[in-house]
């Protein structure tokens, strides 16, 4: 009878809380030591990653997060840079302190109309996070974590199936893998606007496992906003397709209708 029972594997799924970075995207801003109360008290609350701001963006900015990874252990302390050697290197040196770091490189130029809007060229975008990933790394030196990530990637991978835009199967398969093999620790895959998709989400990780190499030696994250009110549905399919990592804000905080809320997942 033993031999007939079904053995349960128990996998731990991470929580990546971007309420003090994404947070404030959709018109909420932490004022005076807000961001440095909110972080201790996140991190008592045993979540894994606080992704406390865009560290290159401003001089405050800067010195929050800088104050929060000086002061805050335990979970992973995150600060969002652009693929810009300069701005990763800001972004460094306001995470250096911290015992377990995370710099969190992340593109615009994944899906069609962005790459249109930004006049991207695909080639120079596979080459850049390429690079930006190994710098990120050498910078770290083994210590923490590199987070990769593309904004609107569901959307690119649905407007991949249209013949018109195949070319992006290429391209994602490429940006997403260069950053594997210079080191990416985590792999995020951003559901950043809901509108205008034609494949489920999780059809869309199963799409990407099989288009990206490599994704079976890093931690895939999904990050996900709440357009139509099932990003808590999409992030929960998301993780029956191997995501072991899940972004989101407390009480749904961020531009438009909000991120993933993550006292519901």
């Amino acid at each position: 009878i033993q031999d007939d029972i079904e053995t349960v594997v128990k996998e731990e799924i991470e929580i990546f809380d971007t309420s003090l970075r994404d947070g404030e995207q959709g018109g909420v801003t932490f004022k005076g030591k807000s961001k440095q109360k909110i972080a201790a008290y996140l991190a008592d609350t045993g979540l894994n990653t606080i992704e406390c701001g865009f560290p290159s963006s401003n001089a405050l900015e800067f010195e929050t997060v800088k104050e929060i990874a000086d002061t805050v252990e335990g979970p992973y302390i995150c600060g969002l840079t652009t693929m810009d050697f300069e701005n990763i290197h800001k972004t460094w040196e306001s995470l250096k302190n911290n015992s377990n770091p995370t710099i969190h490189v992340f593109t615009l130029n994944i899906d069609e109309a962005s790459i249109r809007a930004y006049k991207a060229d695909p080639e120079e975008q596979i080459q850049k996070a390429a690079e930006a990933v190994a710098y990120a790394k050498d910078l770290m030196r083994g210590k923490g974590r590199v987070e990769f990530s593309a904004q609107n990637t569901i959307l690119a991978l649905s407007q991949s199936l249209n013949p018109d835009h195949v070319f992006l199967q290429d391209y994602i398969a490429r940006i997403y893998g260069g950053a594997i093999k210079e080191g990416a620790d985590v792999i995020n895959i951003p559901h950043t606007v809901a509108k205008g998709i034609e494949i489920k989400v999780g059809e869309a990780i199963k799409y990407f496992k099989i288009l990206v190499e490599g994704t079976e030696n890093v931690m895939l994250s999904f990050h996900a906003h709440n357009d139509f009110g099932v990003s808590v549905a999409d992030t929960l399919e998301a993780i029956e397709q191997g995501v072991r990592q899940v972004e989101g804000t407390w009480y749904s905080l961020g531009e438009r209708a909000g991120n993933t809320p993550l006292e519901q997942v």
